[in-house]
Formats: structure tokens, sequence, C-alpha cells
């Protein structure tokens, strides 16, 4: 027999993805997905703020470069 590679991995993303709930004709990633993460941990270092002023944008990449992608866990 014969695997259908293309209908496969269709198969295999569909089970991957959910529906958004502001646009619910689309699909989008699970939460738990590593780029979905990524996307949310850059979201909450891009509104971090010292004394009332934004950080600069090395340092955001910094911070995501020496604690995300070097740890496992940050607290």
């Amino acid at each position: 027999d014969m695997v259908d590679e293309d209908a496969s991995e269709n198969a295999f993303i569909r089970r991957k993805t959910n529906k958004s709930t502001y646009l619910p004709t689309e699909d989008v990633l699970p939460k738990d997905s590593l780029c979905n993460q990524k996307f949310m941990v850059l979201n909450e270092i891009n509104n971090l703020h010292i004394d009332g002023l934004k950080i600069p944008v090395k340092a955001k990449q910094a911070i995501y470069h020496e604690l995300f992608e070097k740890n496992k866990k940050v607290k």
C-alpha cells in the first residue's frame, strides 16, 4: 500500500491547529507551540519599562537570548 504523504502531512497540520477566537474562519497555532510561545515572550519583553522608560532594543534582545534561549524555565 502506498502512503499519501500530502494527505498525511495535511492531516497532521490540521490536528495541530485551532480556530481563532477573534477570526473564527482563520486557523491559528496552539498556545503551547514554540512559535506562539516565542511571540508571547517577545510581547512581554517589549512592554518592559525601567523608571517609566522603555528599554533599548539591544537590551530586549539580550534578555531574550540570555534568559529564554539558554534556560528551560525563567522566573
